[in-house]
């Protein structure tokens, strides 16, 4: 199977087809695990709650996971509940003993594009807006005398798509005794609508993993959980979520430690720009005949919506996602006061300890997709229209008396990523494209956020290289190790019981499985990931140090002679300026000649004169 041929319709599609084809994985391995006969995990008694009773997942003959599944832990967000915060007084309750054996159907979310699913995935559960549950996967053994240690995941899809019951925590439980928690939130225009004031005032997606938190905090101890080692755990959208935790005021003391993995808050993409949201709002307004205002009429409206309709319908209107709501919302539910990166600048995170990194070829099969003959690389004009689309796509929209010098921008640009001899090599631009990405959507932000995170705690840094020798899924041989590669080696999916396809794993595969799952798992049970029995070494990230684990089959430490830091300082440091030195803020009024606040402002001259015309 081609992975690139399973996408149609842009960036957004190869990315929930490379997440559904793991998900068929993962739903294969756990539909083909029966619980055997002759043993009953005992119910245990949920304050508040009711009686649950799970199952056993076997991962071998002699070791198994005891499985808690759709446990809920909000009200359904339903009616007056939709784009509200979650409900959590009181929970939800039963009578009888609750069958925690199955998983509850996800979020609402638009599929209908999905190919893997239509072909591997026919039994999983159609979304449904009663969604706010949890899963838990109890390792076996005796229960430590301060608890199993507690993962709890925020699943990837761009806070589009996504499904807790893909994800078969047993593995990493019994592999790593961990406690292992999958944690469903609202996705899309359901968990992420703003209105920019309090009729809507979005993250309810992140909201749902606050209660999630506050139920993990309350209740883990049920199930032999510690309360005190809380682990947050998160790919891609999950990352962003989980780095977002950091930094919001709502998640303090609900959590130990975090993993965020190719995402995290101070990526680029991670928090929607406001400016775009008015233009948003009157299209989703148009599309279901809802009156763009008052504001509160327009969500009432919205509310009245079909689920499913709404999320399919708004799907062009994308992408969803976080938002600062510190001005809109009230102070009491409030996840996001300002700005991610100004917060850190001011100090106003939480300690912890972190790891993060990312992949080395992570938006590979975007690049694959999208290019015409990406086998036979690119040439000159495809990699500066490339660079410029994909530097234009990224700023916020302006206005006249704001003109942007995209020209000043891509020459930056292309400066740093097209450096002589090779500036005509097809292969080579091919490569500096994809480098382009992934150091600037993934990397920068990463080294960012760990050069503040490492002032105060221990923090650890990796960058995924190695390439899977399982033939999974065909793919090209220029890509490495794209979006989404390194969990298989993360969540141990060699060891999963069974899988829908035929797959025979090759053992530097399992080698490195065995490396990576030990190192995930140190962290969330001692903070170092190179101890208890890792006969490797994993520097701590330092500002004067920078350490960076190279995740290959050596896995060695990053160093002058094979890593280039070079990136990090042009994103984070330099182009910034670039960007203020290419925006010329004019003050231009009709008829009048022009006044402009930055020297050499020939485009504020030029937007003056033709205004001045115009009037």
């Amino acid at each position: 199977m081609d992975v690139t041929s399973l996408a149609s319709g842009g960036a957004g599609h190869w990315v929930a087809a490379t997440l559904t084809l793991a998900a068929a994985f993962w739903w294969g391995a756990d539909a083909a695990v029966a619980t055997r006969p002759g043993r009953d995990p005992p119910p245990l008694m949920l304050p508040g709650q009711g009686l649950v009773v799970g199952r056993d997942v076997y991962v071998s003959r002699s070791q198994r996971a005891t499985l808690y599944a759709g446990l809920p832990f909000a009200q359904p967000p339903l009616g007056e509940l939709r784009f509200a915060a979650p409900k959590t007084a009181p929970l939800p309750s039963w009578t009888d003993t609750r069958n925690a054996s199955s998983f509850a159907p996800p979020c609402p979310q638009d599929v209908s594009q999905d190919i893997v699913a239509k072909r591997f995935l026919q039994d999983v559960p159609q979304p449904s807006e009663d969604c706010l549950y949890l899963n838990i996967f109890v390792p076996d053994g005796s229960v430590p005398s301060d608890g199993w240690p507690v993962v709890v995941w925020f699943h990837p899809g761009l806070f589009e798509t996504g499904n807790t019951a893909f994800w078969d925590g047993s593995v990493l439980a019994v592999k790593q005794k961990l406690m292992i928690v999958t944690v469903a939130y609202r996705l899309n225009v359901l968990g992420f609508l703003t209105t920019l004031d309090t009729a809507s005032t979005g993250n309810f997606g992140l909201l749902d993993q606050v209660a999630a938190l506050q139920w993990v905090k309350s209740k883990i101890v049920i199930f032999g959980g510690s309360a005190k080692n809380i682990t947050l755990f998160g790919h891609e959208a999950g990352g962003v979520s989980a780095a977002l935790h950091l930094i919001s005021p709502l998640s303090a003391g609900l959590f130990s430690k975090a993993v965020a993995m190719s995402g995290n808050c101070l990526v680029p993409w991670a928090v929607k720009p406001r400016e775009s949201e008015a233009i948003r709002l009157a299209r989703v307004s148009a599309k279901f005949g809802c009156p763009n205002e008052p504001r509160l009429d327009l969500v009432d409206c919205l509310r009245k919506v079909e689920a499913s309709e709404l999320s399919k319908g708004v799907s062009e209107f994308g992408p969803w996602g976080p938002t600062v709501d510190g001005d809109i919302a009230n102070t009491s539910y409030v996840f996001l006061p300002a700005d991610p990166l100004s917060l850190f600048v001011d100090g106003k995170f939480h300690k912890v300890p972190v790891m993060l990194g990312y992949t080395n070829m992570e938006d590979a099969f975007f690049f694959a997709e999208s290019l015409e003959n990406a086998e036979q690389g690119v040439n000159r004009e495809e990699f500066e229209a490339w660079l410029q689309e994909q530097i234009i796509m990224e700023l916020p929209d302006t206005n006249d008396s704001c003109p942007i010098n995209y020209q000043h921008l891509l020459d930056a640009v292309l400066f740093y990523y097209s450096p002589q001899p090779q500036a005509a090599d097809p292969f080579f631009l091919r490569q500096k494209l994809i480098d382009f990405s992934t150091e600037k959507k993934y990397a920068a932000g990463a080294y960012q956020l760990a050069t503040f995170m490492s002032i105060d705690n221990p923090t650890f840094f990796y960058r995924f290289d190695y390439k899977l020798k399982t033939n999974l899924v065909t793919m090209a041989d220029w890509i490495e190790v794209p979006n989404f590669f390194e969990l298989p080696l993360v969540w141990g999916m060699p060891y999963w019981p069974a899988l829908p396809l035929q797959v025979i794993w090759n053992t530097a595969d399992r080698r490195v499985t065995d490396l990576t799952m030990t190192m995930w798992g140190n962290f969330m049970k001692y903070t170092n990931p190179a101890q208890n029995g890792i006969h490797l070494k994993w520097d701590q990230f330092t500002k004067e140090n920078p350490g960076i684990l190279i995740i290959d089959r050596n896995f060695n430490m990053s160093d002058l002679a094979n890593f280039d830091y070079k990136a990090f300082s042009f994103w984070n440091d330099y182009y910034p300026k670039v960007v203020d030195g290419a925006v010329f803020c004019c003050n231009v009024t009709s008829g009048s000649a022009v006044n402009y606040v930055i020297s050499g402002g020939l485009l504020c001259m030029a937007t003056a004169i033709g205004n001045a015309f115009m009037s």
